[in-house]
């Protein structure tokens, strides 16, 4: 065979192919009305959208113009609907979690609570984290996040309100302050040693820096089923995973992490935070690292984002500020996808076959013209009365979006400290 025969032919087969399984995916929900046409069989869209980092004001308006279910990938259904969202979300729901949840597997080389999907193994892992993760056994959790605010008031007034820092027109970086104080905070009540990024106002050993660019990149891989496999497989890992011995991206973190579950289990010091928990109740080293790893990047740029949505709009009352500064832009914006189980299922009339995985659409549940009213979009933070605006938004928004740390099985145990954070 001519080289030029083979070339030809080896194309012929991928177009082919491509052909094939496009056909195949598109026919699947197929009867579920697509945001775009590529999306039906392709992840190209889905991916430029995410990696955009413009998916919030991309799905925010998807149901009002298309209905409660959206297709939004070849095997991906959207949706706003929160009664959906209740169904497929409790902890003995039988709508497994998709293999999204992989991407939360900061170490990839260990599970960890997120990225562990199968129900009973992440029962036993929950039940061993709970204790440490309620804070329980961590140091009084109030005076210690107090601490860590007042540290970022006193610097805010002594640089950025003086005459003197006006003058030296030194601007506040409230992208960046409201990082570090959450991973002060966050390593703090873990690890009883916080990082010191508020009061020195710099990104303490390369952490900022490392989480701005590894969200962009942990976004896409989410969206991306394909992306995902390569780079969780054992193959690529084994030739470019990340070490603890480099200087930036999560080999980076993974050895701060490290440093921090090592000192401990070196010097044997007891402290009431959340590490020492882990190491009561039978966690090793190995696991330790692991779910350090998650405290520091699941709650870190979240709750910095929830504040800052917060921070924009006249805090006239701080109850209604924070709800109606988390709907106005959660700070989590993936899907949290639940896989249909057979024999299928059935909703607003439409019958989604089964493996098809369910997306909670954050961006447009938040601005629900169902849940919160015709004037959704705008923020309403008035809390002058029992009955007024802002406060039933707020108890309904409460009620309705445990989605806010992924609901059900998968919901974040650090969701009491949340509301301190």
């Amino acid at each position: 065979m001519r080289q030029v025969d083979f070339y030809f032919l080896a194309l012929v087969s991928f177009l082919s192919w491509y052909i094939w399984t496009s056909i195949k995916a598109w026919h699947r929900p197929r009867n579920v009305p697509a945001l775009n046409l590529l999306a039906t069989f392709s992840y190209l869209w889905l991916g430029r959208v995410t990696s955009s980092g413009l998916q919030f004001w991309v799905h925010r308006p998807t149901h009002r113009k298309y209905g409660p279910l959206v297709r939004i990938g070849p095997n991906e259904v959207a949706t706003d609907d929160a009664e959906i969202v209740r169904q497929i979300s409790p902890t003995k729901s039988s709508y497994p979690s998709g293999s999204w949840y992989k991407t939360g597997k900061f170490n990839p080389y260990r599970e960890n609570l997120f990225s562990t999907t199968d129900i009973e193994e992440h029962k036993k892992l929950r039940a061993r984290l709970i204790l440490a993760y309620a804070g329980r056994n961590s140091a009084s959790i109030e005076p210690a996040v107090d601490g860590h605010v007042a540290v970022m008031i006193n610097m805010i007034r002594d640089r950025h309100s003086t005459q003197q820092a006006h003058l030296s027109a030194k601007l506040l970086r409230l992208e960046a302050i409201t990082c570090f104080l959450t991973i002060d905070v966050i390593s703090c009540l873990g690890f009883g040693e916080p990082l010191g990024n508020t009061i020195a106002e710099n990104n303490q050993h390369g952490l900022f820096k490392s989480f701005h660019e590894l969200w962009p990149q942990m976004s896409t891989c989410a969206e991306v089923p394909w992306i995902r496999d390569i780079l969780f497989s054992g193959a690529f890992l084994k030739l470019f995973g990340p070490k603890t011995t480099d200087t930036k991206g999560f080999g980076a973190v993974m050895a701060l992490a490290e440093i921090f579950v090592g000192r401990r289990f070196s010097t044997g010091e007891k402290k009431s935070v959340m590490l020492n928990s882990l190491i009561e109740h039978g966690f090793n080293r190995e696991e330790c690292e692991s779910e350090a790893l998650l405290m520091l990047l699941a709650g870190t740029e979240s709750t910095a984002c929830a504040i800052r949505s917060a921070l924009v709009h006249a805090i006239t009352c701080p109850a209604a500020v924070i709800y109606e500064g988390i709907r106005m832009r959660p700070p989590l914006l993936g899907f949290f996808p639940k896989v249909v189980p057979h024999p299928g299922a059935n909703f607003h009339r439409i019958q989604l076959p089964a493996g098809t995985s369910i997306m909670t659409n954050v961006s447009a549940l938040s601005s629900s013209t169902g849940l919160f009213g015709a004037d959704a979009d705008a923020a309403f933070t008035d809390q002058r009365d029992s009955s007024s605006s802002s406060r039933l938004r707020g108890n309904k928004w409460n009620a309705t979006s445990s989605w806010r740390s992924a609901m059900g099985n998968g919901s974040a145990l650090g969701s009491p400290l949340h509301p301190w954070s």
